[in-house]
């Protein structure tokens, strides 16, 4: 999925994973598909496309795609404040988080691609 500005393109991917305070077991109020449609409402309100989410007891795991002006640090620091109403009282998200990028292409053809350009000196 590309996102198209006026100057640019980009397909910003990010695999992120996030936990109660303490790695509790949170009882999910609702059914998932009710803790889904919260994510994807706050997710769309900041500005990020949620690709795949799945909500286990103690943990949440998002792929989603994100601006390239959208922070991570700051997406997920918000999402955490929109959704923390999911929480039963007296629980919070944990203050750390998981983030790796998802992409098309690894590694190693990345580096590949690029020693194979003229002019390149590594």
């Amino acid at each position: 999925m590309l996102k198209r500005n006026a100057h640019s393109v980009t397909d910003l991917q990010y695999h992120l994973v996030f936990c109660p305070r303490y790695r509790e077991v949170f009882p999910i109020p609702g059914s998932p598909s009710d803790v889904e449609r919260s994510l994807r409402s706050a997710s769309a309100a900041l500005g990020g496309d949620l690709i795949a989410i799945s909500v286990e007891s103690d943990h949440i795991h998002l792929q989603v795609q994100l601006a390239p002006y959208c922070c991570v640090s700051y997406f997920i620091g918000r999402l955490k404040r929109l959704t923390s109403r999911l929480l039963p009282n007296g629980m919070s998200w944990s203050r750390g988080y998981y983030c790796s990028t998802v992409g098309a292409v690894d590694e190693y053809k990345v580096r590949s691609y690029i020693r194979s350009q003229s002019g390149t000196s590594s």
